[in-house]
């Protein structure tokens, strides 16, 4: 079906690969995932991002 391989397929099997190994992180184990990032973001109480100030506008230049 498709013959060639591109950037964008090489970007998709690096996330597939780091998926696995944090599956395997976790024994392939859903409930152990998500346990541990449960414990983990109560270490966190604010936004992981910032956001654009209100009333502001980012140019877009092109």
């Amino acid at each position: 079906m498709f013959d060639r391989w591109t950037e964008a397929d090489d970007a998709v099997e690096e996330v597939r690969e780091i998926r696995r190994q944090i599956s395997a992180r976790f024994d392939h184990d859903p409930k152990k995932l998500v346990s541990y990032f449960v414990e983990h973001d109560k270490h966190y109480t604010g936004p992981m991002i910032s956001r654009p100030e209100q009333g502001k506008r980012r140019e877009i230049r092109t």
